[in-house]
């Protein structure tokens, strides 16, 4: 009875760390910091130029999932639903 505690800890460690493989990991992607020249044109309304400022930046930039996901969303909000599809379609698939 005196080794009953410390093997069912060991037991209860054993099983977690079998798990590890079992899930995928989940890393985490840093958020580029807004860019003030289409933040500047969502508030004054100019949603297609913003859009036009999120395709470049998509084209350009290292994270273009963000920035394709930003010009859809600003497609959306100048109505242009078929650009907003096209847009999101350049989105990689995980």
């Amino acid at each position: 009875m005196r080794f009953k505690y410390p093997l069912l800890l060991l037991v209860w460690a054993w099983s977690l760390t079998g798990c590890q493989g079992l899930f995928p990991r989940l890393t985490a992607v840093a958020t580029p910091p807004a860019d003030p020249q289409a933040e500047a044109m969502l508030n004054s309304g100019d949603y297609a130029g913003a859009m036009s400022r999120y395709e470049q930046l998509a084209t350009t930039s290292g994270t273009p999932d963000h920035y394709w996901l930003e010009a859809a969303d600003a497609a959306l909000k100048s109505g242009d639903n078929a650009a907003a599809r096209n847009m999101a379609g350049g989105i990689r698939q995980r």
